[in-house]
Order: structure tokens, then sequence, then C-alpha cells
């Protein structure tokens, strides 16, 4: 009788997780395409360009962000200055990443945002905190969001 309910508990276990497995992770596509670290060629805040240039710069100061899995790191000049996770959704129109800060001023916060990749090159818009999440890939005064487009870093 033992090995009855042992094999129904393990067969049950089996089945529960192959369509843990299966289950669709939307994100799942983006997420593995921004595996890696990305370097900023643009940022605009709250209507103010800092950075704007084709290609990531040579010398100079250098901000990255690099994706390992949902987990997200932010260096400026090779300084860790803020990192968290993220969680993507690429069924809206555009498609939503959401980045939850685990250090900095807005730590615990949930930045509403929105992304897109296209190739080696990452654009991001993200809200201000407490703000609703950006309709378009914008910085506009007053607004408080940070537009950031990145090319991804060659290994």
């Amino acid at each position: 009788m033992k090995r009855v309910i042992l094999f129904l508990v393990l067969g049950f276990c089996a089945v529960v997780a192959s369509g843990e497995d299966k289950k669709d992770d939307p994100g799942k596509g983006d997420l593995k395409a921004l595996q890696g670290t990305w370097v900023t060629t643009k940022l605009v805040i709250n209507g103010t360009t800092l950075v704007d240039a084709k290609e990531p710069p040579k010398d100079g100061p250098v901000s990255t962000i690099t994706y390992d899995g949902h987990n997200w790191v932010i260096k400026f000049n090779g300084e860790k200055v803020a990192h968290g996770t993220s969680k993507l959704d690429p069924t809206k129109k555009p498609k939503q990443i959401d980045l939850t800060n685990d250090s900095g001023p807005d730590k615990g916060k949930t930045l509403q945002a929105i992304y897109e990749l296209n190739g080696d090159e990452y654009k991001v818009c993200i809200a201000a905190p407490g703000k609703d999440r950006p309709t378009e890939f914008a910085s506009k005064e007053g607004s408080g969001q940070r537009f950031i487009v990145s090319k991804k870093q060659k290994p």
C-alpha cells in the first residue's frame, strides 16, 4: 500500500512539474534577448538630454545595465549604482516591463516602463515612481520619465 501511495504521489508531482515546465512565459524570448550587458547611448531624464551618441563611448563616463535572468544591475563607470528585478510583458503594445528596485532611493518601488528590442538595440522609457506607465518612447519636461537607448555590449 505504501508503494502505491508513493507511486501516486510521485506520479502527481511529475504531472505538476511537467505542467509547470510547459507554462507559457510570454516574456521568455525577450528575456533571453536581454541577457548580457547594454551600454547607454542615449539618456533623457525629465526632458533633459544627458547622453546622445550613435555608438557607446570609448572613453569618458559609461553607464551600463546588465541582465542575468530577471535580475539587473546598473553601473556607472564600473561602479554599481542600482540593482533589482524585472518582469516583462511583451503581449502589450508597446511592450511592458516592470522594474523593482532593491537599492537606492527607489528601493522597494516598482517602476512601470515600456520597452522595445531591435537586434542589438534596447529602448526603455521608465515612469517616475508612482506615475502611470509611459505610452511613448520620450521624456518630456515635467514628465519625470527616463528614456534610455542602449547598445548590446559585444563579449
